[in-house]
């Protein structure tokens, strides 16, 4: 055997290495996204239960019934935590959309968030609230 032969058969171990890597690479890359879509979910999922579980409790039910009703007939202290509550649902849309962003969190996921702040931004106090940008001057 000589050299010109050695070198052949080096160069096709070296193609088939070469694959090898790249199909284990391949593996790998749908593997973590997989992983990644499935943290994001739960990412998003985490967020809005502890939303939920805070709004639950009779005295912030009460007084997100009273904001969605009318933002401008709360007292200046329940516009604060009022706007408390809608930065937290925007903040939990705001993941959900950039997990969406970021391939990590499905289309129907997205939409059925989607619905929800828009129905809450649709309430007569939700609307009055974006208008006002209370987010930016709760005292007005």
């Amino acid at each position: 055997m000589n050299w010109d032969a050695v070198g052949s058969i080096a160069e096709v171990i070296g193609a088939v290495a070469v694959v090898a890597s790249l199909l284990y690479l391949g593996g790998q890359i749908r593997q973590n996204t997989k992983q990644l879509r499935i943290s994001g979910r739960q990412a998003s999922q985490s967020s809005l239960h502890a939303t939920i579980v805070s709004q639950s409790q009779p005295e912030t039910a009460d007084l997100i019934v009273r904001g969605f009703d009318s933002f401008s007939m709360l007292s200046k202290a329940d516009k604060f935590r009022f706007n408390g509550q809608m930065l937290n649902m925007l903040l939990d849309f705001q993941l959900t959309l950039t997990l969406h962003t970021e391939g990590a969190f499905p289309d129907e996921g997205l939409a059925v968030h989607r619905r929800w702040i828009v129905d809450v931004l649709s309430t007569p106090g939700g609307r009055e609230w974006w208008s006002l940008k209370s987010y930016v001057d709760v005292a007005t």
